[in-house]
């Protein structure tokens, strides 16, 4: 039930229970009183877990996106220190933390000492 129609049975139960001369003999005030109270639970309930739902859906696409900026700087630091520093013991690395991980975030340069032949290794 959607908003508008949680309102309506809303002013529908109300007017009946101040009008029950207007109730006609079928309808069970009680029963409705109970059918609309579980309703009106419920779709609250719903609310709050769409909300949370939407607030975890957007924490998890943030995070993935920073991890997946992440990946791509790691990936192509081995990338390129594979191409360049085929001999070399050592290569150049480039790192991007979680929080500078946007695009057009500034990148800083670290030189860990890297053996060749482990890549080489893993690679194989």
């Amino acid at each position: 039930m959607g908003e508008k129609t949680i309102g309506f049975v809303e002013k529908a139960y109300d007017f009946a229970r101040q009008n029950p001369k207007l109730v006609p003999p079928y309808l069970e005030l009680d029963a409705f009183g109970v059918d609309f109270s579980d309703a009106h639970g419920l779709w609250t309930l719903l609310n709050t877990v769409q909300q949370l739902e939407e607030g975890i859906g957007d924490t998890e696409m943030t995070a993935g996106s920073e991890a997946y900026q992440s990946a791509l700087v790691f990936y192509k630091s081995v990338k390129m220190a594979a191409a360049s520093n085929r001999g070399s013991r050592t290569f150049p690395a480039q790192r991007r933390s979680m929080k500078n991980s946007r695009p057009g975030s500034r990148v800083e340069s670290v030189e860990p000492k890297v053996r060749s032949p482990a890549i080489r290794k893993r690679r194989a």
